[in-house]
Formats: C-alpha cells, structure tokens, sequence
C-alpha cells in the first residue's frame, strides 16, 4: 500500500457479490463505493474494512443511472471480520480438503480446509483459533 498524502480512506462494512466485485457502504455517505474484482483485499460478506479511494481515471465502476457511475475504492485493510460461521459443502481432493459456501455471493470462493480436523461442525483445528 503506497500512503499517498492525498489518498483518501474510509471505513465501512463490505458486500460482496457472487461475480467477484463488491460494495462498501460507509456511514455519512449517500451512495455506496464499488470495489472491482480484483481490489477487495480478500473481503468476505458484512466484514468491516478500510478502503481508499481511487482516482478518477480509474473510476470506472457500475452505472447508477443517467451516466452517473459509483466512485471507485480499493480495500487496504479488513479491520473486523462480519462472518464468524461458514456454512458450504466440504470435499476432499488428493490430500486436500475445501469448502465451497453455500452463500451464492461467496459462490467465486472456495476455502481451503485443514486435512487433520474431525468432519465435525462447527470445527476448530487444533493449535488455532480460527474457526470453520
């Protein structure tokens, strides 16, 4: 992340969308930001993060009518995770296991699973606290 003086951030609360883009609406504000594809910084569904602008000649973001197109933003930071529980379908594949999510704005996601937990839900891997 290239801190620019006059880059302008934000935080708001990420949804995502199942063709990859997504949306960061931030309190204050009258329109949502678009965030493309490929800036979302890994951003799942309701989680809290930070955003930066972009200029304007990278503005080129989803029509809201009459021309009019949303500003553009990049995900620069997840300060707070909105989903805490993954509901999707485990498979394993050679020595591997993945979980594709249920949730159809998640569905260009597919998770990769520790191969040592139990098949149990919800899991919890052994030495982590991360939950799946």
């Amino acid at each position: 992340m290239n801190n620019n003086s006059k880059d302008v951030y934000l935080e708001g609360v990420f949804e995502s969308n199942a063709r990859g883009f997504g949306f960061v609406t931030v309190d204050g504000m009258e329109r949502d930001l678009f965030i493309p594809p490929n800036k979302t910084g890994g951003a799942f569904y309701h989680d809290t993060v930070q955003v930066r602008l972009l200029p304007e000649r990278e503005k080129n973001a989803a029509p809201i009518g009459k021309g009019e197109r949303r500003q553009e933003a990049e995900v620069t930071r997840i300060i707070q995770r909105g989903t805490t529980t993954l509901v999707g379908t485990y498979t394993r594949e050679n020595k591997a296991g993945y979980v594709t999510p249920d949730r159809r704005s998640w569905d260009t996601w597919t998770i990769r699973a520790w191969t040592s937990c139990p098949s149990s839900v919800p899991m919890t891997c052994p030495g982590s606290s991360r939950r799946m």
